[in-house]
C-alpha cells in the first residue's frame, strides 16, 4: 500500500505470461578466458565461435539448444573444443542455475607484450592445445522485493515488468574449477616475470561464495526496459596446485568476488527482443603478488514470439500449474 492508501498487488507491477508458449531465436557468444598475473599479465583465450540457437518455453519448463559453427572461429588462433551445459530456474522469489563447461585449446592473446615470445613466434599467436579447463558449479539467489520486481522479465521473458522497480538480492554459490596442461602454464622464456607458484602445470580450485547485491529494471515508453544487477561478496577457496618437477602445494584463502548481469530490450504482449549479458570473475591468489583470474562472460541477442497453447495440449498445460518455478536447460556446443 502506498502513501495515498492505494493497495498494489504483484499484477500492478508484473504481467504474467507463463500460460503462453514462447519461441525465441538467439545468437549466443561466451568468453571463458583466464589470466596469470605477477609482474606482468599473461592472457589465455579460447578460440570460441558464435552460437546460433532456439529456445522453447512454457510455464515452468524451457529448453535452449545452440550450435557454434567452427568456421566462425578466428583464424590463426588454433582450435578450441568446448561444451557448455546449464540448468536455470527462475522463480518469483528463489532461483538457481547449475552449469558445466569444458574447454580444450587456448592461445596467448597478449604475447606481443613479451619480447621473448615475439622473437619466438613472430606474428603467429602462441597456441596451447594442451591446456584444458573444467568449470562446475551452481548459484542460488533470493529476491527480497518479489512482490514488485521480476527477474524473469529480463532474463527469460515469461513476464513483463510494467513499472520500474528493483530489489535487493542474496546470492550464494558453490563451484569447482580445474586447469590441466602438459607443461608449465607460463612459457619458460618469460619465467623471470613470474614466481614459482604461478608457474604451475595443474590446479584445482574449490570455492564457496556469499554475494549480496541489488537489481533494478527501468521501464520507459511502457514496453522498453534496461536492467542492471550487481552482487559483491566474499569467497572461501581451497586450492591445490601441482608445480614443476611434481611438487605440490595446497591452502585455504579468503578473497573478494563480483557477479554482474545486464539486459536491455523491448517486451511486448506478443513480440519481444533484446540483449542480455553476464560477467563473473574468480580471483585465485597464487603467491605474494601473483594470481590466476578466471573470467566467465556471455552475451545473447534474442527475438521471440508468444503463442497460445494448442487445444490438443491444453490438458497437459493445465497439469503443469502444480509446479511454479521456471526451469530452462541450455546446451551450447
Amino acid at each position: 500500500m502506498n502513501k495515498k492508501g492505494i493497495k498494489y498487488t504483484r499484477a500492478t507491477y508484473v504481467d504474467d505470461k507463463t500460460n503462453l508458449i514462447q519461441l525465441t531465436g538467439f545468437l549466443y557468444n561466451s568468453r571463458n578466458h583466464f589470466e596469470v598475473q605477477d609482474k606482468r599479465v599473461l592472457t589465455f583465450e579460447p578460440n570460441e565461435s558464435i552460437n546460433f540457437g532456439l529456445r522453447f518455453m512454457h510455464k515452468w519448463l524451457g529448453f535452449a539448444f545452440s550450435v557454434g559453427l567452427k568456421n566462425t572461429q578466428a583464424e590463426k588462433r588454433g582450435k578450441t573444443d568446448y561444451l557448455n551445459l546449464q540448468l536455470n530456474s527462475y522463480g518469483k522469489k528463489f532461483g538457481f542455475n547449475l552449469y558445466y563447461s569444458d574447454y580444450s585449446g587456448y592461445y596467448l592473446e597478449n604475447y606481443k607484450r613479451f619480447p621473448a615470445l615475439v622473437e619466438a613466434y613472430g606474428d603467429n599467436f602462441p597456441m596451447r592445445a594442451d591446456i584444458s579447463t573444467t568449470s562446475i558449479g551452481g548459484n542460488a539467489y533470493y529476491i527480497f522485493n518479489h512482490k514488485k520486481y521480476s527477474y524473469r522479465s529480463t532474463f527469460v521473458q515469461n513476464e513483463i515488468q510494467k513499472k520500474s522497480a528493483g530489489s535487493f538480492l542474496l546470492n550464494g554459490s558453490l563451484s569447482y574449477f580445474s586447469i590441466r596442461s602438459d607443461s608449465a602454464i607460463v612459457p619458460k622464456g618469460i619465467n623471470n616475470f613470474y614466481e614459482l607458484r604461478s608457474r604451475f602445470e595443474d590446479g584445482n580450485f574449490y570455492s564457496l561464495s556469499l554475494l549480496p547485491g541489488y537489481s533494478h529494471t527501468l521501464v520507459f515508453f511502457q514496453r522498453f526496459f534496461i536492467t542492471g544487477s550487481i552482487c559483491l561478496g566474499a569467497t572461501s577457496q581451497y586450492q591445490e596446485l601441482f608445480l614443476e618437477y611434481n611438487s605440490g602445494s595446497s591452502r585455504w584463502v579468503i578473497l573478494p568476488r563480483a557477479l554482474s548481469r545486464f539486459g536491455i530490450g523491448y517486451n511486448g504482449n506478443r513480440f519481444y527482443a533484446g540483449l542480455t549479458s553476464m560477467a563473473d570473475a574468480y580471483n585465485m591468489p597464487l603467491g605474494n603478488q601473483s594470481k590466476l583470474t578466471y573470467f566467465i562472460a556471455s552475451g545473447s541477442v534474442y527475438f521471440g514470439i508468444r503463442l497460445q497453447v494448442p487445444k490438443a495440449l491444453k490438458k497437459i498445460s493445465d497439469k503443469m500449474d502444480r509446479i511454479s518455478p521456471t526451469f530452462i536447460f541450455q546446451q551450447h556446443h
